[in-house]
């Protein structure tokens, strides 16, 4: 995590996804609150919990998320209209248009495992319905129809990163 100070105005440069670096103005007057203001932004980034955030990081965060045209998660935007249910399908379609798996030498085999996670669960299946039995269960079902024990780690990490 770096800051820079441009004026009276602090710039950080920080991994909120742990993936790519990300440069956002934070509206500070200190040094030690721009840098607490993006440890916050980061942990909720990373944990997807955005509840702890108080009302000048959240406001940060919505920038960082419309700068890159991002779609918000939930609990980021406070009573905003209810966003539509995140089916598997629409997860599936934001996961490859990602950058990282995009661009990925391995984008196949995520293609792969998303195929059999759909076929196993269907397009319309919530993806906030996952639970830990119901994965257990699947990587079961996958071995018993004779896939490796590497491709269902592969599908299950590899995949929808459970």
């Amino acid at each position: 995590m770096g800051l820079i100070k441009r004026g009276d105005r602090w710039y950080g440069y920080f991994f909120p996804f742990s993936t790519e670096k990300i440069g956002l103005r934070v509206d500070c007057s200190t040094k030690g609150e721009a840098k607490l203001m993006l440890a916050a932004i980061q942990r909720a980034c990373r944990s997807g919990d955005y509840s702890g955030l108080n009302a000048a990081e959240r406001e940060t965060t919505i920038r960082m998320f419309d700068n890159r045209q991002w779609e918000y998660p939930p609990g980021l935007v406070m009573n905003a209209t209810p966003q539509e249910e995140l089916t598997l399908w629409k997860a599936i379609q934001i996961c490859l248009a990602y950058p990282e798996v995009k661009n990925s030498p391995n984008v196949e085999r995520h293609r792969m495992a998303f195929a059999h996670i759909v076929e196993k669960w269907g397009k319309d299946f919530p993806v906030k319905s996952v639970w830990i039995p119901q994965i257990r269960e699947y990587q079961l079902t996958r071995l018993q129809d004779g896939a490796a024990a590497s491709t269902v780690n592969k599908e299950r990490t590899g995949g929808l990163h459970l």
